[in-house]
């Protein structure tokens, strides 16, 4: 059984909501688009009444003007369901599917096996698709060997980098279902000794510290943690490093990379997909 709450607002007020939601755990599925110019309008998935109860709560707590309207989904298998709507993505040299059309895969493709589910990364969205494309521009400079990825979700940006040549790659996220999810698609795709997952806000686990540095960092969550994780990232990041982040708007680009340039990064390339904005970075050391 599945809830759905929505709620319709400026883009600015539907950004803030999802952004609350990552307080909920574990953080429920969301989706924000244009309904009409300027008005936007967000669908939150919740597994029971009460919990949907209490995410309408929060939205009418932020937004007092704003009204939740609170649905029982009718009883459907939301993952075969899914399936209908979901087909392989491609990305530079990857193709992103389930085992429903990962057989159909083309020779000289690298296939990551992805289910629908609970956790963020299909590879569907343009966030993650932005990131593939990163990481590709990153191998044309160099092989990174230790990647950390920040907001796993369903690990697939960790997975491809290890498809990809990297050796050692670990893995947080805030919701203990995506470290259960990115877990079992590492064991899937035969990287599981490579990759470990924990529960922790951004390098906030003592063994992501006790392995850094690291030559490439992912990051695809959403603005404002982007920049609070900054300081963070620069602590874990070897000389020379790239940083890939993603999860932000258009807009929301000039006052996330200068929160990283002000920690000693610099600029390589900004990618754009749709709304969606991914920024390429390098550290080098002051001492470089």
């Amino acid at each position: 059984m599945m809830y759905q709450v929505s709620v319709e607002g400026t883009r600015t007020e539907v950004e803030r909501i999802s952004e609350a939601m990552d307080s909920i755990e574990p953080p429920p599925a969301n989706d924000w688009r244009e309904r009409r110019r300027g008005q936007w309008i967000i669908d939150i998935f919740l597994e029971n009444k009460v919990r949907a109860g209490a995410c309408a709560g929060i939205i009418e707590l932020l937004f007092p003007a704003r009204r939740a309207l609170i649905r029982k989904l009718p009883d459907t298998n939301w993952v075969e369901k899914s399936y209908e709507n979901l087909p392989p993505v491609t990305a530079g040299k990857f193709r992103i599917a389930g085992n429903h059309v990962q057989s159909k895969a083309r020779t000289g493709q690298i296939p990551i096996l992805i289910e629908a589910g609970a956790a963020f990364g299909t590879g569907h969205h343009g966030t993650t698709l932005g990131c593939l494309s990163a990481l590709e521009l990153v191998l044309r400079r160099t092989q990174p060997i230790r990647v950390l990825d920040i907001g796993t979700g369903t690990g697939v940006l960790a997975i491809a980098s290890l498809q990809r040549g990297s050796t050692f790659s670990r893995g947080t996220d805030l919701s203990s279902d995506s470290i259960a999810i990115a877990t079992e698609n590492a064991k899937k795709n035969c990287v599981a000794s490579q990759f470990k997952a924990y529960k922790a806000y951004g390098i906030n686990d003592v063994q992501i510290r006790r392995f850094a540095p690291y030559d490439l960092v992912f990051s695809n969550i959403l603005a404002r943690p982007l920049i609070q994780i900054a300081p963070d990232i620069r602590q874990v990041a070897s000389e020379n490093s790239y940083v890939i982040l993603s999860g932000l708007l258009h807009t929301q680009e000039s006052i996330v990379t200068s929160a990283y340039t002000s920690q000693g990064f610099r600029s390589v390339e900004r990618l754009r997909l749709k709304e969606w904005s991914s920024l390429l970075l390098q550290y080098t050391s002051p001492n470089y």
